[in-house]
């Protein structure tokens, strides 16, 4: 074998030595993205139910006030218990959303510290595979040339980037399989945390849900309470000026804006978030869990910072290539 077949085959394996590198660092790449992403949820959760406590408190006094009404005053009383009952959901998702962001601190300060080193190395990797590709153009369009053996100065030259080559094809093959099983271990870690909190993301939806459903409530109660201020003294007075009176006000409001039928959806859009508060209290210890798995990652992040080490050595040794005759 020549010294040029040798050194197409050397970067042939180290090309093959790199893809399988890539393969673990782009998973724990995608995984890292995807966590960032899950991990921020508690606390987007947290500010959402408390967003919808705070204001489900407020629109129920407003429905409170409404209950002694004729005509509205049923439905104003039903609107209250649906608005009572949805504090109370809020505040308890609110609670484990709180419990599980104090939880997931580790996995947070994990993330960060791994991303930089992890981004880097994506980087080094997928620059090194590109100059393989290329350096292989060179070695492949070289041995056409050179049908029988090459002439001895491209043998020279050749033997040299071999010589300079082989402790980085040896270093690359014993952190490969090593680095690969840690950053496998890693990702599914990060796999078992995004597992571990879609009831975060379905309460999270779920919330969003009735933040729509709640804004085109809060107008209509406004505007009958702001109507039927003035005139709560009617209730007192004998039934036809009731009648006469508070009637039209709220036919007017409740036709203008079809509030039964608001409040129709509240009630509906409430359920899917109701079942959610066993799986949000069970996320607490499941993401808990899972967030061990990612926790420890400080030796990770150093043995990562050796890979673009190996690919600055490979290119320098891979300069005299380009000395190599044109024809």
């Amino acid at each position: 074998m020549t010294e040029l077949e040798q050194l197409d085959r050397t970067l042939r394996g180290l090309s093959g030595d790199v893809a399988k590198m890539q393969q673990p660092v782009d998973r724990c790449d995608t995984g890292i993205d995807e966590t960032k992403s899950v991990l921020g949820k508690p606390k987007q959760l947290s500010r959402s139910m408390a967003w919808l406590a705070s204001k489900a408190r407020t629109l129920r006094y407003s429905a409170l006030f409404l209950t002694p009404f004729p005509v509205i005053g049923t439905l104003a009383g039903r609107i209250a218990k649906i608005l009572r009952s949805l504090k109370s959901t809020a505040e308890k998702c609110k609670r484990s959303a709180d419990k599980l962001d104090r939880k997931i601190q580790p996995a947070k300060n994990a993330v960060a510290k791994l991303q930089p080193p992890i981004v880097k190395v994506k980087s080094s990797l997928d620059r090194a595979q590109a100059l393989l590709q290329g350096w292989l153009a060179v070695t492949a369009e070289m041995q056409r040339r050179f049908e029988e053996r090459p002439p001895e100065s491209v043998e020279s030259l050749c033997a040299g980037i071999n010589t300079a080559l082989a402790p980085e094809v040896k270093a690359i093959a014993e952190k490969r399989a090593a680095l690969a099983q840690s950053l496998n271990s890693v990702s599914a870690g990060f796999e078992g945390v995004v597992k571990a909190g879609e009831p975060v993301a379905q309460a999270l939806a779920a919330g969003d849900d009735l933040v729509r459903g709640l804004r085109p409530l809060e107008g209509p109660l406004k505007a009958l309470n702001k109507a039927l201020r003035p005139v709560k003294w009617a209730l007192d007075a004998v039934s036809w000026v009731t009648s006469k009176i508070i009637d039209p006000i709220v036919n007017e409001v409740l036709k203008a804006v079809g509030l039964k039928k608001l409040v129709n959806q509240l009630e509906r859009k409430l359920n899917p978030l109701g079942r959610l508060i066993t799986p949000l209290q069970r996320a607490v210890t499941s993401m808990a869990n899972a967030v061990a798995g990612i926790s420890a990652t400080s030796k990770l992040a150093t043995s990562l910072h050796a890979i673009p080490a190996i690919e600055r050595r490979i290119v320098a040794a891979m300069k005299p290539l380009g000395r190599l005759p044109a024809s």
